[in-house]
């Protein structure tokens, strides 16, 4: 609070700073209303101020040494009008420069009341209906999409026995490291609707261990989805992120493609290019963002919740070219 009243006063100052510059050029202004020089002063202000505004350097009036008039006397009118020219300017240059500053201190805030802005709902479903747009369906075989999820019959009691897991929907999550948060609101989703779920974690230092049980699973699932964490890295060809061609997490997605890929929905959650590195891929949608939210309209995607308009703002090589999509109505 005392951060935000500080920048207040400041305000308050500069604000009067301005108001006294501007009383004191429009006292200037009125004096010597019947000089000629001095409307033609008014006018080179009014030219310079804009001038001064659009960034450029501009000459009012004639310079400090004139040619002397046609009786050979010093032309001091005109050297009148170059001083007050001049004066002129700079008023001009030293309002435009408070006015930059009161613009600068009005942008503070109070760090305080940041909890009351930011994720507001409005804002936050604002987002949600942004990433839902931005859902891109790259490739389908009609095999697959869209998902039917489970009518839950009643809420289970604490003493009533658990959903049992079954290999219906096998879920596998690629990220860098299955200790972070990647993957964390794609396993809740897709839980709401398919609670049956079997859900794998894998990242690089796991995926050699874990590759024979998730084949098993693949084979006797009835869909199987796929969901890519990646961030495009600078001088990183591919997919970049979590999976890559020659590593054990790109060899286990091989794996789940030869094993099951009529029945695999690949979700690339943040990177496009990853079907650059598995042409195999016959169901690929996009998010364009890691971002919870794109977690959550993905599996709304996934179950056809949400109608599928996006289009690729990229190419991608050897599998779409910019502005491809494939539409497909709310189910």
């Amino acid at each position: 609070m005392k951060t935000f009243a500080k920048a207040k006063g400041w305000t308050m100052a500069l604000s009067a700073a301005v108001l006294l510059c501007t009383a004191f050029m429009q006292r200037a202004y009125a004096q010597d209303q019947d000089d000629p020089p001095s409307r033609v002063a008014r006018l080179g202000y009014m030219e310079g101020s804009v001038s001064l505004l659009a960034g450029r350097r501009v000459r009012l009036g004639g310079s400090s040494s004139q040619p002397p008039d046609d009786n050979g006397r010093p032309n001091l009118g005109r050297q009148r009008f170059s001083r007050r020219a001049c004066e002129i300017q700079g008023f001009a240059r030293a309002n435009r420069t408070a006015c930059c500053l009161v613009v600068a201190r009005a942008r503070l805030a109070d760090i305080n009341g940041l909890d009351n802005l930011i994720a507001e709902p409005e804002n936050v479903a604002l987002a949600q209906k942004l990433s839902d747009d931005a859902i891109t369906l790259v490739r389908e075989n009609g095999k697959v999409l869209p998902l039917k999820a489970i009518k839950k019959s009643a809420v289970l009691l604490p003493y009533q026995a658990p959903q049992a897991i079954r290999n219906r929907v096998v879920t596998v999550i690629f990220s860098d490291d299955v200790r972070l948060e990647s993957g964390r609101v794609f396993e809740r989703q897709v839980r709401i609707r398919a609670p049956d779920a079997h859900i794998f974690y894998v990242d690089p230092r796991i995926a050699g261990a874990m590759s024979a049980d998730v084949l098993r699973a693949v084979d006797d699932a009835e869909i199987v989805i796929a969901a890519v964490y990646a961030v495009p890295a600078p001088g990183v060809r591919g997919s970049g992120g979590a999976v890559r061609p020659t590593d054990l997490t790109g060899i286990l997605l091989q794996g789940i493609l030869d094993h099951a890929t009529e029945k695999t929905a690949v979700v690339a959650v943040g990177n496009p290019y990853l079907a650059r590195d598995f042409l195999g891929i016959q169901n690929y949608l996009c998010t364009f963002s890691t971002a919870s939210v794109s977690e959550t309209s993905a599996v709304k995607a996934l179950f056809g919740e949400v109608p599928i308009r996006g289009h690729l703002p990229v190419s991608i090589p050897g599998v779409a070219q910019r502005g491809a999509g494939i539409e497909r109505p709310m189910q």
